[in-house]
């Protein structure tokens, strides 16, 4: 049992982290794009990530209540890391495609802002990489490991996201409060936090 609880907190964990770090950000490559159209992308792209994340994470809830062993939470858990290192790349690339804001140090919230997501992709390859060698041999060993990686993840997550949070433009703040994607985000980032 503590293998299961271990694995649910780690998509619940998951996906609060990458909610945090979508919920402070609004940013992204080279030509200047108009507030409006750049929250709206980065809304879009952030927003992809954030529905990958949580449609799997309910997965990986649903699987870990009808597995039976540590092997078939660990294939779940490989699956959600798997999926969401696609959704990253995904974002990454809308970020960039969306250009630089046409705000005051627009370039460095773009770059930053795609920074910070490359660094989400780097930790979910990391964490791929570890989930393949968590030990299933042990209910006990696998509990205590998949908590680790998680709260890992989580405090990788946490710095992301807190590095993004000095990153401030009134214009775009102001463009992200009329946008209906980045509404929908916040509004989904309120719903997973309940």
């Amino acid at each position: 049992m503590v293998g299961r609880r271990a694995v649910e907190r780690f998509g619940a964990v998951s996906l609060a982290a990458i909610t945090a770090i979508a919920v402070a950000a609004c940013g992204s490559s080279e030509k200047k794009t108009a507030p409006s159209a750049y929250v709206s992308q980065v809304c879009t792209a952030i927003g992809g990530l954030l529905r990958t994340v949580q449609t799997d994470a309910a997965a990986l809830s649903s699987e870990v209540h009808r597995s039976r062993g540590t092997a078939e939470r660990k294939a779940a858990l490989s699956h959600l890391l798997s999926s969401a290192l696609q959704a990253a790349d995904q974002a990454v690339s809308g970020l960039k495609a969306a250009g630089v804001p046409d705000v005051a140090e627009g370039r460095q919230i773009s770059r930053r802002l795609v920074g910070a997501f490359e660094e989400v992709r780097s930790v979910l390859i990391n964490d791929q990489r570890r989930a393949s060698l968590l030990n299933t041999g042990s209910a006990r060993a696998f509990g205590e490991e998949s908590r680790q990686l998680g709260r890992d993840l989580e405090n990788s997550l946490s710095s992301v996201g807190g590095s993004l949070s000095q990153l401030h433009s009134a214009k775009l703040d102001q463009a992200a409060a009329t946008s209906p994607a980045c509404q929908a985000l916040v509004g989904s980032s309120a719903g997973s936090s309940s």
